[in-house]
């Protein structure tokens, strides 16, 4: 039992190192830092190098890394990402920090000699190489992980005492209860703030150097890291040092104590334990979340005691009449023309993006329409693809109608999902329904009769009003029939808005409380969202299956699901078109292979970041030409250059990191384009529009007066 308690200890003291930064970023600024991970993860890198790579020793490279450059990366983040998060919408927020999520492994990889992003290197532990050894009540235990225990014990006490008995701490605070009040009483509040967001990141940093020796240098690793200390903020309130910390202690323990047991025998029955040690972090999450009367909707825009934040600004004028068309119309066009001038095997990968276009539209009704922060959504997608698979393969259904049952089955799922967390909001929503996801994958989506050794379960293309859509009847069939199903789901979106469900979950994005006040009701409205989302997802879920010829676990991983919602939020969540966009562009920028490819990805993903033309020193920035002129002088430049290089050339490994880089920093670019990508361009065309006919009226107006 001892080697089980002890390793209890080392895990939970990494993780309570860990969660104490993200519960001082949280409380100071409301922002949950997704990248927390992430940045334990460029620490550690820089560790790494400087002791493997440059010969420096561990106590130097640890102090250097952890109070020196730790600090400054938080500081740096802060400067140009969090401190405008602070008054930003939950779904921002979120995509903004997994931007960062995303791109800080790729910077690090690019920066730093490691070989690949699926690299697992150990590093010097700061209790020597090999560690010396000791008994304790008959444990042996290594100095690496006394170091983890000891320098737990220290930070907790530390902190305990800067946050209770310190001006800092009492600055802290104050500026945490109210920003306002405390800038009148004299208190920096974005000073504090950026003190918040150094010290945190010291500490993600720490974790990481304490991390790395025991359990190696790899994205895994960090990102169980993110998940345990997700959880133990939870446990803590989201605020409280002292929970937090006992939260993560008793993950860690539990966690710990799991690994002497591989099965439970009641007696009567023998099943296995393989997936309860990584479901405890979201087991106690989800009841922490459910029973905590205390967690109830975030109000970060509003400090009650010195009065409303500032107005959201209102958009351009919608465009109206036959000019509302012209965008449809041209989509459909060029859909329609796609298997005229690409060859079988690009008119596959788009078949996969059209499906991957159905499922993402689950999010434009749940996040988009209902404002809503869900990421079950793709556990959702991995009930219609498993059901639809099991229906087609073992049933014997015909493969249409195993589809429609596999979203017809997601619905009550969903519904259900929702009736126990639509009561949580904003970022504890998002929580909950992901702590809903890692239980699904891990209680069903990982039994053998689904995962089946990885390989999933396989499921044919449909034959339908005797129009053979396999392989073997063409490809161009089945990417039709995959645009015409992409179609009648966006026009269900769109009537959907346009409904009086619709105009409710307008009503309750910009003010529910006021909404409620009126007499609607706000609960049939997001059930009727949620339901609606959970029959897309489970459709689109089951065509995307199909299109890759079987199911996997992989494919609905909740991870995945989290950067699917950034690249639909970066595109624009309340746009069909955006989810179309995002989905091809998710299956077409995977990481490049050849130099074209590279082009293609580096052009597209610059022109998701919005900031094109300032590369060129555009000042028509402003406007819709200014943008695609930076976007055309880019292409051509990025085509010319890269072409002239030999064909022979093989693109690096950290050639191939620049993609995913530009992805995470253009979800990041998000904080300053809330509304996605196509918004801000059809905004840009509007406006400009707008000002020629204002400078007509007035040209014949004064043409009038004289």
């Amino acid at each position: 039992m001892g080697p089980y308690i002890l390793s209890g200890l080392v895990l939970g003291s990494i993780s309570a190192v860990s969660v104490l930064g993200l519960v001082l970023t949280y409380s100071s600024s409301r922002v949950f830092n997704f990248a927390h991970g992430a940045m334990a993860y460029f620490i550690a890198v820089l560790y790494w190098w400087l002791t493997d790579d440059q010969g420096w020793s561990v106590w130097p490279a640890a102090i250097v890394s952890v109070l020196v450059v730790a600090p400054l990366l938080g500081l740096f983040l802060w400067a140009i990402v969090f401190r405008r998060l602070t008054h930003a919408t939950p779904v921002v927020r979120f995509v903004s920090t997994v931007g960062l999520w995303v791109a800080i492994p790729a910077l690090a990889r690019i920066i730093f000699p490691i070989i690949s992003a699926g690299s697992d290197v150990q590093t010097r532990g700061l209790g020597g190489t090999p560690p010396g050894q000791f008994d304790v009540l008959g444990v042996t235990v290594n100095w690496n992980q006394a170091t983890v225990i000891i320098g737990a014990a220290a930070v907790a006490v530390g902190f305990t005492i800067l946050m209770r008995f310190t001006p800092l701490g009492l600055m802290t605070r104050a500026a945490v209860d109210s920003p306002r009040v405390a800038a009148i009483a004299g208190i920096n509040p974005s000073a504090i703030t950026a003190i918040s967001w150094m010290l945190g990141t010291m500490l993600a940093g720490l974790a990481g150097v304490l991390l790395s020796p025991l359990l190696g240098i790899s994205e895994i690793q960090f990102t169980l890291l993110l998940v345990v200390s997700l959880a133990a903020a939870v446990l803590g309130r989201m605020t409280s040092i002292p929970l937090a910390f006992g939260g993560a202690m008793a993950i860690g323990m539990i966690q710990g104590l799991s690994e002497k047991w591989e099965s439970a025998n009641l007696g009567f029955v023998e099943f296995s334990l393989d997936g309860f040690k990584p479901s405890v972090p979201f087991v106690l999450m989800l009841i922490a979340l459910l029973a905590y009367q205390g967690l109830r909707r975030e109000q970060f825009e509003v400090d009650l005691r010195a009065g409303p934040t500032e107005e959201e600004v209102a958009p351009a004028a919608r465009l109206t009449g036959w000019k509302a068309a012209i965008g449809p119309i041209a989509v459909a066009l060029v859909l329609l023309s796609v298997p005229i001038w690409l060859n079988d095997f690009w008119i596959g990968v788009v078949s996969q993006g059209v499906a991957l276009g159905v499922l993402f539209l689950t999010f434009t009704v749940v996040t988009g329409e209902g404002g809503m922060v869900s990421l079950a959504q793709v556990s959702l997608a991995g009930i219609g693809a498993f059901t639809a698979a099991k229906l087609a393969t073992d049933a014997e259904w015909p493969v249409w109608l195993a589809l429609l049952a596999g979203g017809a089955v997601a619905v009550p799922i969903g519904l259900l999902l929702a009736g126990l967390t639509l009561r949580l909001g904003g970022l504890y929503l998002a929580l909950g329904t992901l702590a809903f996801s890692q239980l699904l994958r891990f209680t069903v989506f990982g039994r053998d009769d689904f995962d089946n050794f990885g390989s999933g379960v396989a499921i044919d293309r449909p034959e339908f009003l005797g129009i053979d859509f396999s392989i073997s009847g063409g490809r161009d069939n089945f990417y039709y029939l995959l645009v015409i199903v992409f179609m009648v789901a966006a026009l269900v979106v769109v009537n959907l808005r346009r409904s009086t469900t619709g105009l409710v979950l307008t009503a309750m994005r910009s003010s529910e409380q006021a909404a409620a006040t009126t007499g609607i009701s706000i609960l049939r409205s997001k059930l009727i969202a949620f339901g609606t989302s959970a029959f897309i997802a489970g459709l689109g879920g089951g065509l995307f299956a199909v299109s890759f010829g079987r199911a996997t676990n992989v494919s609905f991983e909740v991870l995945v699901g989290i950067v699917w919602l950034a690249i639909v939020v970066t595109w624009g969540v309340r746009s069909v078109l955006g989810a179309l966009m995002a989905g091809i562009l998710y299956v077409v920028v995977s990481p490049p292979t050849d130099k074209l490819s590279f082009i293609f990805v580096i052009i597209v993903v610059f022109a998701m970041m919005g900031e094109t033309a300032r590369l060129i020193g555009s000042k028509a920035i402003y406007t819709a030409r200014g943008a695609l002129l930076g976007v055309g002088v880019l292409a051509v430049g990025i085509t010319a250059i890269v072409l002239l290089l030999p064909v022979e050339i093989e693109l690096s490994e950290k050639a191939k990191e620049v993609p995913t880089l530009l992805f995470g920093l253009g979800a990041v670019f998000l904080a300053r384009q809330p509304r996605g990508v196509l918004f801000d361009v059809m905004n840009r065309i509007r406006l400009r529009q707008l000002q020629r006919e204002r400078q007509l009226a007035d040209g014949a107006t004064a043409e009038a007066a004289t």
